[in-house]
């Protein structure tokens, strides 16, 4: 939830596909404004097989991260970046790697689970080197986690 007087501010949402939220929320905390995690539901949301954040999750994910590099570049150099022009860019191939590490990767969690556990460690340690894509996901996953539980 925001004020209106925000979205107008920022002149309202930037076409950036499949990541349009994620990067008003970037734009808003350059912008200095106060923002706060709510740890409890507040609207009921269905997840479809069909709907976006299933099929195109992988592609989601890189330009997330496309898309956090140019915030972060953009508050250490203040300067203004556009996240646009790099997702232009992005390459199929990029994608379609990170889906065969992402399979992989739930694979060795699987192995895991099933107690093979050296296994599956090594195989997800491999990708954690192999993916830089992969690395950065769980690195910003690990310090969402810790960053919530301080909270």
């Amino acid at each position: 939830m925001f004020k209106k007087q925000i979205l107008q501010k920022l002149k309202g949402y930037n076409e950036v596909l499949y990541a349009e939220d994620y990067d008003f929320l970037c734009r808003v905390i350059l912008n200095k404004y106060n923002v706060k995690y709510i740890d409890k539901p507040l609207i009921k949301y269905r997840v479809r097989f069909s709907g976006i954040n299933k099929s195109k999750q992988y592609y989601q994910e890189i330009v997330s991260q496309i898309v956090n590099e140019n915030y972060r570049q953009a508050l250490k150099n203040r300067k203004i970046y556009n996240p646009s022009e790099y997702i232009k860019r992005l390459d199929s191939n990029i994608v379609e790697k990170f889906k065969v590490n992402n399979m992989k990767f739930e694979e060795a969690k699987e192995l895991i689970r099933e107690n093979k556990k050296i296994i599956g460690i090594i195989n997800i340690l491999f990708l954690l080197l192999k993916s830089k894509i992969k690395r950065k996901e769980m690195i910003n996953k690990f310090c969402l986690n810790c960053v919530c539980k301080f909270e």
